[in-house]
C-alpha cells in the first residue's frame, strides 16, 4: 500500500484545478468566437468538414442568387414578348381595319403614323436591357 501525504494530494489538486482551468478557456474561447476549433490541428477531421460544410453553404447561397437572376431575366423577357405582341395585335388590327379601301388620304396618314410609332415602340421593346 502506497502512502499518500499533503505535497501529493495538493501536487493532483492544483494539476486537477490546472485541467479544469485549461477546458473553462477553451470553452470561454469558444463562445467569444463562435468557432468550435480555433486552429487546424485541433481537430484536422473536424476542421476538413466545417470547410467542406462551408463551401457548400456558399455554392447554394451562389445558385440562389443565380436562379433570382434567371428569375428576374425570364420575368422581364415575359413582359417584354407579352408587349410586343399587343404591339403586333394592334398592327395587324390597323392593318386589316386599312385594308378594306374606304380610307380617304389623311385617315392612311393616321394609320400610318400610329404603325410608325408602334415600330418604334416594338423597338424599344427590344433592345430593352436587364441590368446592362
Amino acid at each position: 500500500m502506497n502512502r499518500v501525504t499533503n505535497s501529493m494530494m495538493n501536487q493532483i489538486f492544483l494539476s486537477d484545478m490546472h485541467s479544469n482551468l485549461e477546458r473553462m478557456l477553451k470553452l470561454q474561447r469558444q463562445m467569444s468566437t463562435g468557432k468550435l476549433h480555433q486552429k487546424p490541428s485541433d481537430d484536422p477531421l473536424a476542421v476538413g468538414r466545417e470547410l467542406s460544410i462551408s463551401t457548400t453553404i456558399f455554392e447554394n447561397e451562389q445558385y440562389l442568387k443565380n436562379l433570382d437572376d434567371a428569375m428576374m431575366w425570364l420575368s422581364n423577357t415575359d413582359a417584354a414578348l407579352n408587349q410586343i405582341t399587343d404591339v403586333m395585335q394592334r398592327i395587324r388590327e390597323l392593318a386589316v381595319y386599312a385594308g378594306n379601301g374606304t380610307f380617304n388620304e389623311t385617315e392612311y396618314a393616321a394609320v400610318a403614323e400610329e404603325i410608325s410609332q408602334l415600330q418604334e415602340e416594338l423597338m424599344n421593346t427590344a433592345n430593352f436591357s436587364v441590368e446592362g
